[in-house]
């Protein structure tokens, strides 16, 4: 379930890695930005899915708990990533 977000968070992590390493490229935001685009509708894809989950209770509160708590941090890595790439192309 986690897998598809957890390859979206390599993914833009690599980008990042690439935007500090290869400097002002332009095309480097634009991809930053889709991936963490992507980020954000599975986050929130996952998040609906989660609530769907505890109200169904496939699961009890804690697990539910901790699963929200792992994707919005995956979420927010997202958004620092997007911080570090604009901070690296003076936006």
């Amino acid at each position: 379930m986690l897998q598809p977000l957890i390859g979206l968070c390599q993914e833009v992590l690599k980008q990042m890695n690439r935007t500090l390493n290869n400097g002002h490229d332009s095309g480097a935001m634009k991809e930053a930005m889709r991936l963490e685009n992507e980020i954000n509708a599975t986050f929130r894809k996952l998040k609906d899915q989660n609530i769907q989950a505890l109200n169904s209770k496939a699961y009890d509160y804690g697990v539910g708990s901790t699963f929200g708590d792992v994707v919005q941090e995956m979420e927010r890595l997202g958004d620092y990533v997007i911080n570090v790439v604009q901070v690296r192309m003076g936006q």
